[in-house]
């Protein structure tokens, strides 16, 4: 993983710190509370633009966001493990990642697939007439994204 910039704008690679891993999924979280709040705001001025009646094609989009949230928590599981194995995810050199990096990858790339999910539920609270369960959907792909914060402890745990 490159990070930081050398001397007349090259880059040096180094191991990513947890904190560095740690503040990229913290932005990735606020990015999701950032738009909620936007849509609560909105929603207390009356200026979303649900659906006014129930059924139909925006009903259904509700219920496909809620299955794409579902399949992002699977993926997520299953991607992450498949980095930090080292299935996945090297290096366009052809050397093998650091573990330190390989941990990195996965724990990014989990955090990504779980933002992307939530936010198409965010978007779908804007469309469907009764939108809580989308809500819910959204608020667990967040929860489960900050309960599995990046750490010491669990990178020491992990045999990468």
């Amino acid at each position: 993983m490159l990070i930081g910039r050398a001397p007349f704008g090259g880059m040096t690679p180094h191991e990513p710190t947890i904190a560095q891993i740690r503040l990229i999924v913290f932005a990735l979280a606020a990015g999701l509370v950032i738009f909620g709040g936007v849509l609560l705001v909105l929603a207390q001025n009356e200026a979303l633009p649900m659906a006014e009646t129930s059924g139909g094609a925006m009903e259904t989009l509700g219920w496909v966001a809620v299955l794409v949230a579902a399949t992002s928590v699977v993926l997520a599981f299953v991607v992450r493990g498949a980095v930090w194995r080292g299935a996945v995810g090297g290096r366009r050199d052809g050397e093998a990642p650091s573990p330190r990096a390989r941990y990195a990858q996965g724990a990014l790339v989990f955090a990504a697939l779980l933002e992307g999910g939530a936010l198409l539920n965010l978007v779908a609270v804007m469309l469907v007439p009764s939108p809580w369960v989308n809500v819910g959907a959204a608020g667990v792909l967040l929860a489960l994204m900050l309960a599995t914060l990046p750490s010491e402890e669990q990178f020491d745990n992990l045999q990468v």
